[in-house]
């Protein structure tokens, strides 16, 4: 794509290969962990932050061409480090199965290392498909997560909409390359009925509704841009409408945000939500 500003100064945009007619398949980025002293090492031995990848399909989905990126995805100007072809045997994810990749800067360990680190203050682990264009999934966490060394960010139940905490200080364990629902169903303490978030329409335009199912305690709706910051918050409330504006009154222009609820004793419920202008 060439741009000209109206003097003979052309702009040429980056290069982008589009995939025409590629159906990405459904995935989901189910657990993570950004400060990894002890509980999973990678093929070298060593103990790196990493995240990992749940496949629901009833077929093994490749991974290769995909990205995994941190919140460098919002710099325009950062280069995405594709996962590599011809590793078929180590990039594919089996049917209802999982994979785990390491975010530690050396992607000569192997087709399964990402050329970013990822930091447990505040960060985000995005999957983008091989067009480039589609985020497949993604997750955002700031310091009010409280991800502390040997602590994982994971779905309460594979593919939920529920995330907890795991690990050290937690009653349940990290479960790097295997089902967080076959932890959660072993847990007691349990509750039966999960809480639960759904905002919609999404894609938004000038309003959203945001509707809480299962959730007793008080507490907050807090909305993020993609670096991390607060751009509004919210008393959360079993229903309610949000109308696309920051806590200044100026309307938010279009991108994607982060909807996090934030309710004492209850496990933190997140959306992704698009504004579309």
């Amino acid at each position: 794509i060439r741009a000209s500003d109206g003097v003979n100064n052309d702009i040429i945009s980056p290069e982008y290969n589009i995939l025409i007619g590629f159906e990405a398949p459904l995935l989901y980025i189910n657990e993570l962990m950004a400060s990894n002293s002890s509980t999973h090492a990678d093929e070298a031995g060593e103990y790196e932050d990493w995240a990992e990848i749940y496949n629901p399909n009833d077929f093994p989905v490749d991974i290769a061409g995909y990205y995994l990126v941190d919140d460098h995805y919002s710099d325009p100007n950062y280069a995405l480090t594709r996962i590599p072809y011809g590793f078929t045997d180590q990039t594919t994810i089996p049917a209802n199965g999982f994979i785990v990749l390491w975010f530690d800067e050396h992607l000569d360990q192997g087709p399964l290392h990402i050329n970013d680190k990822l930091g447990n203050s505040a960060d985000a682990v995005y999957l983008i498909a091989p067009d480039k264009m589609r985020v497949i999934d993604s997750i955002m966490w700031t310091a009010d997560t409280n991800l502390a060394t040997d602590v994982s960010y994971g779905r309460q139940t594979d593919g939920g909409d529920v995330w907890r905490l795991f690990g050290v200080g937690q009653d349940l364990p990290a479960t790097p390359g295997e089902s967080n629902t076959s932890t959660a169903a072993d847990d007691p303490l349990a509750p039966q009925a999960i809480p639960s978030l759904s905002v919609y329409p999404n894609p938004m335009h000038s309003q959203i509704t945001i509707k809480l199912d299962n959730t007793r305690a008080s507490g907050t709706i807090n909305i993020y841009n993609l670096k991390g910051q607060l751009v509004r918050q919210l008393e959360a409330a079993s229903i309610q409408t949000w109308d696309g504006k920051d806590s200044q009154g100026h309307t938010l222009g279009s991108g994607i945000y982060f909807l996090s609820v934030h309710q004492e004793g209850s496990p933190r419920l997140t959306r992704k939500i698009c504004i579309v202008k």
